[in-house]
């Protein structure tokens, strides 16, 4: 839908002995922000080209000539 994200997350094993799965219907979920930028696939493509690590939000906005 337009303006929504909707984000999953799931639990797996981690390989070490001992430590359970948690149940995800108890577990409490701490309250994150998240920062979404969708772009083209022009602007992919040339942030690619352009070497912008797109993991890092200062770096994108700058590029992108996002404000703060």
């Amino acid at each position: 839908m337009p303006g929504v994200v909707r984000l999953h997350f799931f639990f797996s094993a981690i390989g070490l002995a001992g430590y359970p799965i948690p149940d995800a219907s108890t577990t409490v979920i701490g309250t994150y922000k998240f920062k979404i930028v969708a772009t083209s696939g022009t602007i992919g493509t040339a942030m690619r080209r352009d070497h912008v690590n797109t993991g890092n939000y200062i770096e994108l906005s700058k590029y992108l000539g996002l404000s703060n």
